[in-house]
């Protein structure tokens, strides 16, 4: 499994706190809409967090979808 899935991820911090714990893997935060606290702690992050060699910045590995579950159910059992 090369990704993690945070699923009806809310304000996303789940995700991102992942992205960090496991950083060689893509984790993918999927909500309807992308709220603002998401944005400002991604802002929070890239002040004031790592970057691993080869990244461009901090956290990487994480990545914003709006989108619903039936949107990325396939892609979810394509990963197990």
């Amino acid at each position: 499994m090369n990704r993690i899935y945070d699923l009806a991820c809310g304000h996303g911090l789940v995700g991102m706190l992942l992205a960090y714990r496991f950083p060689r893997k893509q984790v993918v935060a999927v909500d309807l809409e992308r709220r603002q606290a998401w944005d400002a702690y991604m802002q929070a992050w890239s002040r004031c967090g790592q970057k691993l060699p080869g990244w461009d910045h901090p956290l990487a590995n994480v990545e914003f979808r709006e989108d619903d579950l039936k949107s990325v159910r396939g892609e979810v059992k394509n990963d197990r």
